[in-house]
């Protein structure tokens, strides 16, 4: 069977999110970590690449994610790791009526589908 594709309701508002700060969703056998950035709601897979952590449990500073095991630092918008020139899947959210939606699958880069 093919893995989903395409937008699909999570189970988190905006304002749920706005409030925590950070949330963790799971949506088709995805870990998604929500993150509300500067206003804006952003998502990462909430595994880390480096040694399979839950980047839920590092801590944000500034736009970046710290992750709490070996401190890689995400840029949670494009989920790209300067130091180790390495990006976090990331996925693409949007709003609606106050609901978010999450597009399977996740991406790696700027633009490339995982």
């Amino acid at each position: 069977m093919a893995p989903p594709r395409g937008w699909f309701e999570v189970e988190a508002t905006a304002d749920q999110l706005a409030s925590a700060g950070k949330l963790v969703v799971s949506l088709h056998r995805h870990e998604i970590l929500l993150l509300w950035n500067d206003g804006d709601p952003v998502a990462l897979s909430n595994v880390c690449i480096h040694r399979g952590r839950k980047l839920n449990e590092g801590v944000m500073l500034g736009t970046r994610l710290v992750c709490a095991g070996h401190q890689w630092a995400y840029e949670v918008t494009t989920g790209y790791c300067k130091v180790r020139e390495r990006y976090q899947p990331r996925y693409a959210l949007e709003v609606r009526d106050g609901q978010i939606f999450i597009e399977l699958p996740a991406k790696r880069g700027p633009d490339t589908p995982d």
